[in-house]
């Protein structure tokens, strides 16, 4: 059972790898049990927390100023609920906490090409970082199926 782990582990590891993403973290986030990793292709962070949370960051200068602001969106799924307050209920989302690191890292490379996608399709995706030249790794995505053989168990 451990040797499965560890080749699950092993992996979303390379899932991860192969859509070209850098493990960023640092020695506090790793001490609090949070992995982040920086998509170089579109100068986000992804973060996956051992609470159960996965999220997205990146910063960008205001429109107004030339501050930078930092953008964090939640990646959980959610779900429609009531909750009550002095006997009257209302609508609420919560976020669904998933615990298993193994589907957080899955639901992090479905996020990544989803993003790369999105970008690509607006145009506020840059395709040359640094002088290299990422159009055909754009085009890939494109063609790219994260949702095979990804059932867990």
């Amino acid at each position: 059972m451990l040797y499965l782990t560890i080749i699950k582990k092993q992996t979303d590891m390379n899932k991860l790898e192969t859509l070209g993403l850098t493990d960023v973290t640092s020695k506090t986030q790793k001490k609090n049990g949070t992995v982040c990793y920086y998509d170089p292709i579109t100068d986000c962070d992804y973060l996956s927390y051992s609470s159960g949370y996965v999220r997205r960051a990146y910063t960008k200068a205001t429109h107004y100023s030339s501050r930078l602001h930092r953008t964090i969106y939640q990646l959980n799924p959610t779900k429609k609920t009531t909750r009550y307050y002095k006997g009257e209920g209302y609508p609420v989302t919560e976020r669904i906490l998933i615990h298993n690191p193994g589907y957080r890292i899955h639901l992090l490379s479905r996020a990544v090409v989803n993003y790369r996608k999105n970008s690509a399709n607006t145009g506020t995706l840059t395709h040359v970082i640094a002088g290299v030249d990422f159009s055909e790794s754009i085009n890939q995505l494109n063609n790219l199926s994260i949702y095979e053989n990804t059932k867990t168990n």
